[in-house]
């Protein structure tokens, strides 16, 4: 029988470990600092004396972007500090002043302090805070905007540091987000906030920069927002010009996302991502790479607001697959009857389609649209070429009941094109490129998706041919033709090379004599790069998003029928030899060389099975299945990091030996 725990009736006499002595570091200069500066300034904020404790918080606000300070300050206890006694100062300078130090210390340290904040029962303070707020921003006794400016700022300072920490929670663990959401205070707190008419500019932009973190893939959070006055508000003010907007049109795209609203299911008022694309385009369009802004410029960082428009257009791209494989189709037209025409218009300037009318407006309109277009934007030579792609024509004519996909190629498509292009950069490759490149090659995967085989989606096909053909030019070639030995645009670029070459197929490809070169040698360079994986955007945990197996994938595609006879032969050694070479070739890389060569040389009545025929390659399959099943038994069968590696290896074996025995009774008779 087990003994019962007999330190239960003692567990209320047990010494608060927390009251302990710290001990002094080791470190001479940290030990000097901590006696002459940190625990001064601690003792004071603990202070009896509201104007010594409020100095004692202001000089703590302004070290802690030291990270020796900031170290120091929490290994004495500051945080137990901030939440048991400032945080409930009578001075409100005071209080928040003592929000603002635990947001800066989560933004400098790593999602871990989040978690801590988080069992320190973080949630019960903000939430005594949101409904203190909003008592005073609801007040019937003194309305708020009658209080002073001293009142009013104290009460947005607040404001800013606890949507900034809800950010902060939400994005570090799952657990916590989930909390959040299901916090009716603190939820309602931020709903109230989105649907104010009037808010401090600076609030709104932290109000709605913490609904797009929390939105994300949060339906039960998307479903409380769009049953609000706040949802109204947002549709409303993603049709205004600035930075607010576009901080607007995240959180909406967040909501269409995890609401399942597309071109096949429209939500409420008919809402899709297709109502965002102009909004963001104007943006990409108003943006100049390289350009330092004015200091009474709008945009104080351009670049950081360029790549959020593109990290929304790369999500909306995305979501494009869900609606070209779901095999409904929408009534909807590119433009109907609920799109806003005096938006429709200005953005029209892009592809010429501008409708003339005798209205003053109109005409007003019209003029300053034509300003637009006689900037640097539709004088350059990419912006020609584009204008050859989407100019004139019924080019959409396959995509009528595709708004969303249509909005894309004719407006957003052109101008993230602009950024994506080597020739638009004024040095190094920049974020701003590189989120660039993952909006093409979002879209390109999302429909390379579809099956063009037979005539399937031709009318689509036909669509896309043009405009993929630009990206592979102004892009692809470009960046391989300047042999750039930076790994996150080179594994970027490849990426969109492979889904290129899958959705246009080897028929439409505008790839130059020899160019399939570029990429062996870069397969080949990888060999003395890091880990591909290690720094591509994709992350190191997913070894199929390496750069080398990325180079296999659009040389498999390159290869593919009707490329010509001596192309598909330089590539099928290329891969026959990179899965001979096991054990050297990673596994996934093997996998991967392999399910290409299946795909190449699959269809007995392709041209290439003379290569396959002619040059042996059933003899080097063969001698390569021992390998393959020797580096199978390598990878670990339980281990959750290599499940899918595991998995999609052993398929590969499996089809290798099936592939060997058909080819074998296709083998030709001398």
């Amino acid at each position: 029988m087990a003994k019962s725990r007999r330190n239960r009736a003692r567990a209320g006499v047990r010494n608060d470990p927390l009251a302990r002595p710290v001990k002094p570091p080791t470190d001479p200069e940290l030990a000097a600092l901590r006696e002459e500066k940190i625990l001064p300034i601690l003792k004071d904020l603990r202070s009896t004396d509201t104007k010594t404790r409020s100095l004692a918080a202001t000089a703590i606000l302004n070290v802690v972007d030291d990270d020796k300070c900031r170290r120091l300050l929490l290994r004495e206890g500051l945080l137990r500090i901030l939440m048991e006694e400032t945080l409930t100062d009578a001075s409100p300078d005071g209080r928040a002043t003592g929000w603002e130090i635990i947001k800066s210390v989560a933004e400098k340290e790593d999602p871990g302090f989040c978690v801590h904040l988080y069992r320190q029962d973080i949630l019960t303070a903000i939430e005594f805070a949101a409904k203190t707020l909003s008592e005073t921003l609801d007040s019937t006794g003194t309305p708020f905007h009658r209080t002073s400016n001293a009142q009013q700022s104290l009460v947005w300072r607040i404001t800013i540091s606890i949507c900034s920490l809800l950010g902060a929670l939400g994005e570090a663990q799952d657990e916590i987000l989930e909390s959040i959401t299901k916090n009716t205070n603190i939820t309602s707190f931020l709903t109230s906030l989105l649907s104010r008419e009037i808010i401090d500019r600076d609030a709104l932009d932290e109000c709605l920069t913490c609904v797009m973190i929390l939105t994300e893939d949060n339906r039960p959070l998307a479903e409380a927002l769009v049953g609000t006055p706040a949802y109204d508000l947002l549709m409303k003010q993603r049709k205004l010009d600035g930075t607010t907007s576009v901080l607007v049109c995240g959180v909406l795209n967040n909501i269409f996302s995890a609401m399942e609203w597309d071109d096949n299911t429209p939500g409420k008022d008919g809402a899709t991502d297709e109502l965002l694309i102009r909004r963001l385009a104007r943006t990409l369009q108003d943006y100049k790479p390289g350009v330092e802004p004015d200091k009474d410029a709008e945009w104080t960082c351009p670049d950081e607001i360029a790549s959020l428009v593109l990290e929304i257009l790369a999500s909306i791209a995305s979501g494009v697959q869900d609606t070209l494989t779901s095999g409904k189709k929408s009534t909807r037209q590119v433009k109907d009857a609920d799109s806003e025409p005096e938006d429709d218009e200005r953005m029209d300037v892009e592809d010429d389609k501008m409708e003339e009318d005798d209205g003053s407006d109109d005409e007003a309109l019209s003029n300053a649209d034509d300003d637009e277009s006689d900037g640097e934007l539709n004088g350059s030579d990419l912006e020609d070429d584009m204008a050859m792609v989407t100019g004139g024509g019924d080019e959409e004519s396959g995509i009528e009941d595709l708004p969303t996909l249509g909005s894309l190629l004719r407006k957003a498509i052109p101008q993230v094109l602009r950024l994506a292009s080597p020739s638009a950069q004024s040095g190094s490759p920049s974020d701003v490129q590189i989120h660039a490149i993952s909006v093409l090659n979002n879209l390109s995967w999302s429909i390379a998706c579809l099956d063009f085989a037979d005539g399937h989606n031709e009318a689509l096909l036909k669509t896309w041919v043009p405009y993929g053909a630009a990206i592979w030019e102004n892009v692809v070639t470009e960046i391989l033709d300047s042999d750039t030995n930076d790994l996150a645009l080179a594994t970027e670029v490849t990426g969109l090379a492979w889904a290129l070459s899958k959705s246009l197929g080897a028929a439409h490809l505008p790839l130059k004599e020899g160019q399939h070169q570029k990429f062996i040698a870069l397969y080949h360079a990888t060999k003395t790069m890091p880990q591909a994986g290690e720094e591509a955007p994709a992350g190191p945990e997913d070894p199929f998003q390496a750069l080398g197996v990325k180079c296999i994938g659009v040389l498999g595609q390159l290869a593919a029928d009707p490329a010509p006879l001596p192309l598909n032969r330089d590539i099928g050694v290329f891969l026959l030899t990179a899965v001979s070479s096991l054990p050297q070739t990673s596994p996934a890389e093997a996998v991967e060389a392999l399910n290409q060569i299946f795909e190449v040389y699959g269809d007995e009545e392709a041209a290439c099975e003379e290569v396959f025929w002619a040059d042996g390659f059933l003899k080097h399959l063969e001698e390569a299945l021992p390998k393959g099943k020797t580096m199978l038994k390598s990878i670990h069968k339980t281990d959750p990091k290599t499940k899918e590696l595991r998995e999609r290896a052993e398929e590969a074996i499996l089809n290798l030996g099936r592939f060997v025995q058909y080819k074998r009774k296709l083998k030709p008779r001398k």
